[in-house]
């Protein structure tokens, strides 16, 4: 007959296969952060900065819970053992409760740094936008300039005038369409030179209210992503803080 293993030889299995598992979590995840560092040219811009430290933030739970198998594995052994003998921690606990201090310390530290970069992020992207609009605007300006000197140069110019009025090559139907418009803008310019001042004007203030609509529509967005982000990372990273210094002060607890 086989033997059925006995209920302590399973809790050590157990307890092994939750350290393995917990140690492998944990070096992946270490070389995870470890590669955080290095895919960006520039990194003392402040985009690298706050993308790094909500990157650091989003996976800090996965050392965590991989300091928490290894944790758990050791308790069980420790419960397992009916020996009453006091031992020794392992290396690896030692390490989990250093490195769980120190990652502690990290988090708690990534706070304030990634708020304050959220501001800056979010000032420097608001003056971008201000930048953007401005030169649309000058293009606009100068977009606009060049159809009121080509108007104005055609309507002094009757033969241009001709030209228009009777094609000599083939004109597609969309484009005797915009000839027909146009010609009919210049006859209503020529009746009232005052028509052409109101025409510009006009189209200006639509272009303008559509730059000047977008712009606002940004600035809400960049807005929502600063709140959202000043938020919801600091408080996962205080969060992160405590898990790891609590993991911390009770292994400093066990050893002293």
């Amino acid at each position: 007959m086989t033997a059925v293993p006995s209920g302590s030889s399973r809790t050590i299995s157990l307890c092994f296969i939750l350290t393995v598992a917990g140690t492998c979590i944990a070096l992946a995840a270490g070389l995870d952060f470890f590669t955080l560092l290095f895919p960006d040219p520039t990194p003392s811009s402040v985009e690298w900065r706050l993308n790094t430290l909500t990157q650091f933030v989003d996976r800090g739970v996965v050392p965590l819970l991989g300091f928490s198998l290894i944790l758990l594995g050791r308790w069980l052994r420790m419960v397992s053992d009916s020996s009453g003998r006091k031992r020794s921690l392992p290396a690896i606990v030692l390490v989990v409760f250093i490195a769980s201090g120190l990652l502690g310390i990290a988090y708690l530290g990534i706070a304030p740094f990634h708020f304050r970069d959220s501001g800056i992020a979010s000032t420097n992207a608001i003056a971008q936008l201000n930048l953007q609009v401005e030169q649309a605007e000058q293009q606009l300006d100068s977009r606009i300039n060049q159809e009121v000197n080509a108007i104005s140069g055609l309507m002094g110019d009757e033969k241009q005038l001709q030209q228009l009025q009777n094609p000599s090559g083939t004109v597609t139907k969309e484009q005797q369409q915009q000839i027909d418009t146009l010609l009919t803008q210049i006859k209503e310019f020529k009746a009232n030179p005052n028509a052409l001042e109101a025409k510009v004007k006009e189209s200006r203030e639509q272009f303008l209210a559509q730059i000047r609509l977008q712009k606002a529509e940004l600035e809400a967005q960049i807005q929502v992503d600063y709140w959202r982000s000043s938020i919801r990372i600091p408080i996962s990273s205080l969060l992160l803080a405590l898990g790891y210094g609590f993991i911390a002060i009770s292994g400093f607890q066990l050893m002293s």
